[in-house]
């Protein structure tokens, strides 16, 4: 009888493992090759993402440009990516995750992904934005749900990279904020007929400032 030795039981256990995770992440999100995207350290991104859900579906009706996305992060790569970003449904506004959490999420189902570079972006920047970021941590965001720009602890998550952001990179806010008709059945809830603010995409005709580097569809 063959006698199977310590290593070899413990390498088969770590590559079935390794296989189930695979499995269960590509059969959760179409294969979503996370892996394959090629992210810059002391960058800042911005990552977008589309959601299925009925949220999802009232969020992308206040896009410009890009129709699939819902929710916007904004990503700081320092030896590795973290996403600070502010939505519902949450104990906390204010999240601060890795990429594959902001991804594979088991409450939702998104079928949109997106992550842009800021270019021009030092070291310096990141520093001063990390901070900014803090700050804003530090004064118990919660979510703003009537989309109101003059509320400092109430933020929706375009507006909170907007804070994060601005006076750091001025050009990508030019024109950023938007005005727009409510739709009927939004009119009850948000008490308003017309809104001014921050479209999550607000930043995607701005070539020169910003560069698409991963995109993926279900």
């Amino acid at each position: 009888m063959r006698v199977i030795s310590k290593s070899f039981k413990y390498f088969l256990f770590i590559s079935i493992f390794s296989l189930s995770f695979f499995v269960t992440n590509n059969d959760r999100q179409d294969s979503i090759a996370i892996e394959r995207i090629n992210l810059e350290n002391q960058s800042l991104y911005f990552v977008l993402r589309g959601s299925e859900t009925k949220m999802g579906g009232y969020a992308r009706q206040y896009n410009r440009y890009d129709s699939k996305a819902s929710h916007i992060a904004l990503g700081i790569f320092s030896d590795s990516i973290i996403l600070y970003h502010v939505n519902t449904g949450k104990k906390e506004a204010f999240i601060k995750e890795n990429l594959s959490d902001f991804i594979f999420s088991e409450k939702e189902e998104y079928d949109y992904l997106a992550i842009w570079k800021v270019k021009g972006v030092t070291a310096s920047d990141l520093r001063t934005i990390k901070e900014r970021i803090d700050h804003l941590d530090s004064i118990n965001i919660r979510f703003d749900y009537k989309f109101d720009l003059q509320n400092d602890n109430k933020l929706y998550c375009s507006e909170f990279v907007y804070k994060a952001l601005l006076g750091i990179t001025p050009n990508l806010f030019e024109n950023s904020i938007y005005t727009k008709e409510v739709p009927m059945d939004h009119r009850f809830f948000l008490k308003k007929d017309t809104i001014t603010y921050i479209p999550l995409d607000f930043f995607v005709r701005q070539k020169r400032l910003v560069e698409l580097i991963f995109e993926w569809k279900k």
